[in-house]
């Protein structure tokens, strides 16, 4: 579907924004768009292992994705802009050393947990995604 709506890098991220925002989540903040690496370099070799981190300072925000036009990537972006919520969510009130999540495992369980809202048929005939007499 996200091929055939030809839709960009760019809308993949703003809808997962949207998503977030929707449920009274934060939006992304400028250093996020500007500093994060959204699709694979042309120029150098990076891991494409999809990554989410906070820099240390209270709007300083990344992903690591290289992204591609597809579902899998749908879930992943959802996924790792989770994990920047969770980091948002503790950056104001906790010093840096206090921020990482208690258990990796906690902290994918939220990725995980926002991934599947993301790609439950209510949110995808939300986006137009999926008819709801198909359901």
């Amino acid at each position: 579907v996200l091929i055939e709506k030809k839709f960009s890098i760019h809308q993949l991220y703003t809808m997962g924004e949207s998503f977030f925002t929707s449920i009274g989540l934060y939006p992304m903040t400028p250093k996020f768009w500007a500093r994060s690496l959204f699709k694979k370099p042309i120029d150098r070799n990076v891991v494409c292992h999809a990554s989410a981190a906070d820099m240390g300072y209270h709007d300083d925000y990344r992903v690591e994705i290289c992204t591609e036009i597809n579902d899998d990537y749908f879930y992943t972006v959802h996924h790792e802009m989770g994990h920047i919520e969770y980091y948002m969510a503790y950056s104001e009130k906790q010093p840096f050393a206090y921020r990482g999540g208690a258990n990796s495992g906690f902290h994918e369980a939220i990725g995980d947990t926002i991934g599947m809202f993301a790609i439950s048929p209510a949110h995808l005939i939300k986006l137009g995604f999926l008819d709801e007499e198909n359901v």
